[in-house]
């Protein structure tokens, strides 16, 4: 016992590191050094300096924020009907105020935040400005600029309570309580301070950008297990949910589990020492000293000189590596709960290719892809035609249509051009579409044709069957010569290569004497009745008749003979 209570005494003394990552960072049955703590699920409290933090200091909170608003927004859009004119416009608006990079950055934000706002700040002096943003905004009134405000920065302040409100606003802020700084990145870098606006916002001057639904119960505070810097319950009041809110836990026990692999990996071959009569010498204060030196000057001779000096007789030295045999499976365990706490593929998430026995991932993105296309829809759409509208009237009627965002390879976009061609091909002699029906279609804007470009008149053109007077913009009228109209006429009439053989042999057969004249324009006439009889004429024009026959010698006379 004696023996027992030197060496544990002397492991004491050696300068060892002893915390445990998982037991201090983590709670559950068996984690903690008394197997005694139990693990309660619940949802967390996240404060404005807690989700700044993570999206700015950890990199996955930051895809998990920033991916899909960065892939909805990486497809062109045009706007339907595919008005030109909008599309000029647009590029006026955006070049003027920022529009994309506003909205991009109000959707960022109302993800991390749990809502988000884009103040219209009027065109007016600044002594008239808290004045102007406190009533309703005059219709038309003009833009000076638009400023992203955060939902922790715009609190509502008032309601419309009258339920018979004909406007539909029943229940909806009327007015918010704002801070914001008006000045744009140049002026604030410049050191312009006197910009910062805090006051009563009336709602007209507002784009509310939505977060996560939250049910009133945990806006409230209700079920919070833990804050982190938000007292007042797990969503800014008036505001949605920050979609860092559910996933906080799975993205804590994932930090947790990396920093434990780290603090394995610098510890992953293990130095022992086995010395005879090691108990015994430690019961002696002096040769414990001597212990702690020699072990210091053997690992400084490692260090320096890479060996190690032992006693031939009774000393040992050995290193142990850590087993990682299940390492790579259980990393791969907690990469797929943090891709599904996250809503995300492990390939976007954490940029890892698909892995497995022909893995090619495609089910994964597509369905990736399909959720970007739905969070276009419904997020990036109508913040966008609503901002646009607040700028210019002309987009209130607008819709946004997104390019898709699946990519053919070449090989791919070949065969399909291939296989529309030829429905287009068998179409066309069908006669169920005309050669400007097939151009109208292909070449839209949203159309299959993606390098051909028509403008506003030739669609025009092509819409009421005239003729586009450039083969350049891809009408396939132009290229033949013909209307719509007149395809129409020549589709009705024309006969196919089999109709054709069958006249041209009984032509041959009346030049050849087979069958009289006569009988072949009457055959060509009864099997296609929609051909005039001066053109059946006109086909045996130089069709001499056959000559009569010969008529037959009488027999002679045997008797003459």
């Amino acid at each position: 016992m004696k023996s027992f209570r030197h060496m544990v005494r002397f492991a004491q003394g050696l300068e060892t590191r002893v915390d445990s990552a998982w037991s201090s960072l983590t709670t559950g049955v068996g984690t903690a050094d008394d197997s005694t703590s139990t693990y309660r699920p619940g949802v967390y409290a996240l404060g404005r300096s807690t989700l700044g933090e993570m999206h700015y200091g950890d990199p996955i909170a930051r895809r998990i924020l920033e991916e899909i608003v960065d892939e909805a927004l990486r497809a062109n859009f045009i706007f339907s009907p595919g008005d030109r004119a909008l599309s000029e416009r647009y590029s006026e608006l955006d070049s003027q105020y920022k529009v994309r990079a506003v909205v991009k950055a109000g959707l960022i934000a109302a993800r991390r935040d749990g809502g988000a706002a884009i103040l219209l700040v009027p065109k007016v002096s600044k002594a008239r400005l808290a004045d102007e943003l406190a009533k309703p905004r005059a219709e038309g009134a003009e833009v000076a600029r638009l400023v992203l405000v955060s939902a922790f920065d715009c609190v509502p302040s008032e309601y419309y309570i009258e339920p018979n409100n004909v406007d539909g606003l029943y229940s909806m802020p009327a007015t918010y309580s704002v801070s914001a700084s008006l000045a744009d990145i140049h002026s604030r870098s410049a050191g312009v301070n006197d910009l910062h606006f805090i006051g009563e916002v009336h709602a007209s001057h507002i784009l509310r950008i939505e977060g996560e639904p939250a049910e009133a119960s945990l806006a409230n505070g209700v079920n919070t297990v833990q804050g982190f810097g938000a007292p007042g319950g797990i969503a800014p009041s008036g505001w949605g949910l920050s979609v860092m809110v559910p996933a906080f836990a799975r993205l804590r026990a994932y930090n947790v589990a990396s920093s434990s692999l780290d603090s394995l990996f610098g510890s992953i071959v293990q130095t022992i020492y086995k010395i005879k009569n090691l108990a015994e010498q430690l019961e002696d204060s002096e040769t414990e000293s001597l212990l702690h030196r020699r072990f210091s000057l053997m690992e400084r001779l490692r260090s320096v000189v890479n060996a190690v000096i032992l006693d031939a007789d009774g000393e040992e030295f050995d290193r142990k590596g850590t087993p990682l045999t299940d390492v790579a499976s259980l990393w791969a365990i907690k990469m797929l709960e943090m891709a599904q706490a996250a809503k995300m593929p492990v390939s976007r998430l954490f940029g890892r290719e698909p892995a497995g026995l022909n893995a090619t991932g495609d089910l994964d993105l597509r369905t990736w892809y399909d959720q970007c296309a739905e969070y276009q829809m419904h997020h990036v759409a109508p913040i966008m035609l609503a901002t646009l509208s607040a700028l210019d009237p002309a987009f209130e009627a607008a819709t946004l249509n997104f390019a898709s965002l699946w990519q053919l390879s070449p090989a791919e976009k070949t065969s399909l051009y291939q296989s529309v061609a030829q429905a287009d091909s068998i179409y066309y002699n069908m006669g169920i579409f005309s050669a400007s029906d097939i151009a109208l279609a292909r070449a839209q804007p949203d159309g299959l044709l993606k390098d051909i470009s028509l403008d506003d008149a030739e669609l025009a053109a092509l819409r009421i069957g005239e003729d586009v007077p450039t083969a350049a913009a891809g009408d396939m009228d132009t290229l033949q010569g013909t209307s719509a109209a007149d395809d129409a006429t020549v589709q009705d009439t024309a006969f196919n290569g089999s109709q054709i053989a069958s006249m041209v042999a009984v032509v041959a057969q009346a030049t050849e004497g087979l069958i009289p004249v006569s009988a072949a324009k009457a055959i060509i006439s009864l099997s296609f009745p929609s051909i005039n009889p001066a053109t059946v004429a006109a086909m045996f024009v130089d069709v001499a008749p056959a000559p009569a026959p010969a008529a037959a010698a009488p027999p002679k006379d045997l008797d003459s003979v």
